[in-house]
């Protein structure tokens, strides 16, 4: 309880079991990468499949720590 005497909560979890590449419009999907963006296998192939766009991700100069962006073509701005 805060000391002025409302109530709050921090660091609330909500576990779903759905497919990943459903959520709603105001979820972002993230992933870690390698700077070679091969994405070969598990949920990095899926993205890989799914989004692919792997010339527009390499022309942004992959690196350690970098963050790449594209739009998944539902005006949904995802992070890689």
């Amino acid at each position: 309880m805060a000391s002025n005497g409302k109530k709050f909560r921090c660091g609330v979890v909500v576990e779903k079991v759905q497919d990943l590449f459903q959520a709603s419009q105001d979820h972002r999907l993230v992933h870690c990468v390698s700077t070679d963006l091969r994405m070969s296998r598990g949920i990095a192939d899926q993205f890989r499949r799914r989004y692919g766009k792997l010339n527009e991700l390499e022309n942004q100069g992959p690196n350690v720590g970098k963050v790449l962006r594209f739009q998944d073509g539902r005006d949904r701005c995802s992070i890689w």
